[in-house]
């Protein structure tokens, strides 16, 4: 009787260990799923970040560039203006010149505060409405000047 009980208990015992051992290797793959699952999502998280790294690096250099680009630029306006104040300092500059100048070239001169000679105006540009008066110059079919809106 004894062996039988000890063959039961161990029987038992056996069974138990066998149970556990399912529960444990469950467990396990449950676990093994998860490490894969963060593994993944660990080496996609580390691709972006490198890809990331590349695409701040590649804007810091355009920015740089960029950068160094502008100083030139500026350094080739400053350039231009000052041997624009030469050649008005000397009178080298002539009307027609000037009217031949960009509307940009003149605009960055104003910005920089060169003041430009104003040209001087001929007979026949000076504006006709001066001596003829507004009313010569109405559109055919447009109400006089004089007359009242209602």
């Amino acid at each position: 009787m004894e062996r039988e009980c000890r063959c039961l208990e161990l029987e038992e015992r056996v069974s138990k260990a066998e149970e556990s051992y399912t529960e444990l290797e469950t467990e396990l793959q449950k676990r093994n799923k998860d490490f894969e699952s963060l593994e993944s999502r660990f080496k996609e998280s580390e691709e972006e970040l490198v890809e990331q790294m590349m695409v701040n690096r590649t804007v810091e250099y355009e920015k740089e560039v960029a950068e160094n680009e502008a100083k030139d630029w500026k350094r080739k306006f400053e350039n231009l203006v000052d041997t624009f104040r030469k050649l008005d300092e000397i009178g080298v500059l002539r009307e027609l010149e000037l009217e031949s100048l960009d509307e940009n070239v003149k605009l960055g001169l104003e910005l920089a505060k060169v003041k430009l000679p104003i040209p001087k105006k001929t007979e026949s540009c000076q504006d006709d409405l001066s001596r003829k008066g507004l009313a010569y110059h109405q559109v055919s079919g447009s109400p006089y000047i004089t007359t009242p809106v209602k």
